[in-house]
C-alpha cells in the first residue's frame, strides 16, 4: 500500500500602510489619499490582491499593486467618526498578511443662520451679525467664526461689525459668516 500526500510550501506577503499615518485626522469631504506597499518574497507584487478595508464604511477599494508593490486610490467619502483601515495582502497560494491605520473623519460644523441688523440700516447705523441659530459642530468641538463683509463682490471687512464711516447710501452689504472647530471650516 502506498499512500501519497502533497504539500505546498510558501510564505505570507508583506504589506505596510505608509498614508494616512497612523492616528492621523482629514476633514468630513476631503480627499483622503490612501497608499500601501505589500510585497512576496515568493511572487511578483503585480500578482498579489490587495483589499483595504474600513471598520466603518467597508470595502473601500480592492484590485492588485503594480509591479512595485504600491497600492493607491483616494476617495472622499469617507463616514464621520474613527476608522480602523486594514490593507490585507493575499498571494496565489491564500496566504495573506494585514496592516492596520487608525484614521478619524473629522465632522464639520453646520452654517450658522445669520442676518445682518439693523434692517433696515442708514449710513449713520453700525452693521452687525445676529446668529438666529449657531452652527452646531457633530463632535461637540468649540466654534470660532470668521467674518467677512463684501459690497459688490469686493472684501472690505473681516470683523463682527462694519462702522458707519465705511458705508455709502444705495450700496448692498453681504456678510459671510463660516464657522471653524479647530481642525476645518463648516
Amino acid at each position: 500500500c502506498v499512500d501519497d500526500t502533497n504539500f505546498i510550501v510558501g510564505r505570507a506577503p508583506s504589506v505596510s500602510i505608509s498614508a494616512p499615518a497612523d492616528g492621523s485626522t482629514v476633514n468630513q469631504g476631503a480627499t483622503t489619499t490612501f497608499l500601501g506597499l505589500a510585497s512576496d518574497p515568493d511572487e511578483s507584487a503585480s500578482g498579489l490582491a490587495v483589499q483595504w478595508e474600513s471598520d466603518r464604511d467597508g470595502v473601500l477599494h480592492s484590485g492588485s499593486p503594480d509591479s512595485a508593490g504600491l497600492t493607491l486610490f483616494t476617495t472622499a467619502d469617507l463616514t464621520v467618526g474613527s476608522h480602523t483601515i486594514t490593507l490585507t495582502a493575499t498571494d496565489s497560494l491564500g496566504l495573506h498578511t494585514s496592516a492596520v491605520s487608525v484614521l478619524q473623519v473629522n465632522g464639520l460644523p453646520t452654517a450658522p443662520l445669520i442676518r445682518i441688523t439693523p434692517d433696515p440700516a442708514d449710513t449713520t447705523d453700525t452693521l452687525a451679525v445676529a446668529f438666529d441659530a449657531d452652527s452646531v459642530d457633530p463632535e461637540g468641538d468649540s466654534i470660532t467664526y470668521r467674518f467677512e463683509w463684501f459690497v459688490s463682490g469686493e472684501l472690505l471687512g473681516e470683523a463682527g461689525t462694519t462702522d458707519p464711516s465705511e458705508t455709502q447710501k444705495g450700496q448692498t452689504w453681504e456678510v459671510r459668516v463660516t464657522p471653524n472647530d479647530g481642525l476645518g471650516d463648516g
